[in-house]
């Protein structure tokens, strides 16, 4: 059996693991400077995720934490080339292969499932869902449960006024700025400005 990736509804579409992975690596080697996080909404086993990566040749990138030594910059990890960060959402094989991390235990997040733009715009919409308070990374979901997306919704929620306001009130109720911005269409509103 193949892997393959999709999001939401796989009857619509799914791309194979092994291809995404290949334009992964592809993307990477064209791009020295950038740092990549894949959180992977694992499905299949660690042990099949694992042999992907293994085939990609991802691998030579991956950062491995040390928990007991002082987590390095972005920049120290581009430098050194270890620029992939992977993780699993519910099961990455409980220590087998040591670049795939159990992804709640270093990422807490906001909540998961808003139904409306009053959800996501409410004041709670900054409290911890999975993870915990210290973990080091933030993920900030934003996206509003509705089949079939819509790209106008996202362009609105991840405008930069919208997902701006909302990453600096989470910023300051949290005490950590998001890492991770989780977003639907990443090409509507503005997310690249909201990180930078």
């Amino acid at each position: 059996p193949k892997a393959f990736l999709c999001h939401v509804l796989c009857e619509l579409g799914a791309t194979d693991f092994d291809d995404a992975l290949d334009g992964i690596d592809a993307w990477m080697r064209k791009h020295p400077d950038e740092f990549l996080v894949i959180f992977i909404e694992d499905v299949v086993s660690p042990k099949e995720t694992a042999e992907a990566f293994e085939r990609s040749g991802l691998l030579r990138y991956a950062y491995v934490p040390d928990r007991d030594a002082p987590s390095p910059t972005l920049g120290e990890l581009i430098e050194a080339d270890q620029r992939l960060l992977v993780m699993a959402e519910n099961d990455a094989g409980g220590g087998r292969y040591p670049w795939y991390l159990q992804g709640f235990d270093y990422v807490q997040e906001t909540p998961y499932t808003y139904n409306s733009l009053a959800e996501i715009e409410a004041p709670d919409n900054c409290r911890l869902n999975r993870g915990r308070p210290e973990n080091p990374l933030f993920q900030l979901n934003n996206w509003i449960e509705k089949i079939p997306r819509s790209p106008d919704l996202a362009a609105r929620i991840n405008s930069l006024e919208a997902l701006g306001a909302r990453a600096r009130r989470c910023a300051r109720i949290r005490g950590l700025k998001p890492n991770l911005l989780n977003v639907d269409y990443y090409d509507r509103g503005d997310v690249f400005g909201v990180a930078n």
